[in-house]
This record gives C-alpha cells, sequence and structure tokens, in this order.
C-alpha cells in the first residue's frame, strides 16, 4: 500500500515525528532532519491485510509549502535566507 504524505516544509528541516491516519489506523513516523522530497518510508506488516498476513505500507513524503504568508512569515524565511546554511 502507498500512502502519500504532505509533510510540511520546515518539519522536513528539522525533522521530528509526526502522526498520520491510514486506513482508520494512526501511525507515528520519524522523520529524519533534511529528509529529501520523495523519499519513501516503509513500515513492514502495516499495509494491507490478506491471506497471507499484512503487507508492507510505503509513505511517500512530499513537501507541503506554506500558503497566504503573513508578513511575520516572511521577515522570518528572509531572515533564514541571509544564514549560511540557507543562502
Amino acid at each position: 500500500l502507498l500512502y502519500k504524505y504532505e509533510l510540511p516544509i520546515l518539519k522536513a528541516i528539522i525533522g521530528g515525528e509526526t502522526e498520520i491516519k491510514v486506513l482508520g489506523k494512526n501511525y507515528k513516523l520519524k522523520i529524519k532532519e533534511g529528509i529529501e522530497n520523495g523519499t519513501v518510508l516503509r513500515l513492514s506488516g502495516r499495509g494491507i491485510q490478506d491471506y497471507n498476513g499484512a503487507g508492507d505500507l510505503f509513505v511517500k513524503i512530499v513537501y507541503k509549502m506554506p500558503k497566504n504568508l503573513t508578513k511575520k512569515d516572511r521577515e522570518t524565511i528572509t531572515k533564514l535566507l541571509k544564514t549560511k546554511n540557507f543562502s
């Protein structure tokens, strides 16, 4: 089973835990700092159940871009863009 998860871009940068809901079940994902757009995470045995047992659940990470930025948001991002890691 392949599930596309829209991960907020800032969460992709700093990493951490997030929770997804697939087919009525909640799963926690550990997001590594700097995860790349398009990365596929595998959750063994968490996919669709069949006569052989449960298959794997694959989670494709797709960056979610912020919309409707406030003036303060833009100022913060502009400051970040002036730093070494973001230029």
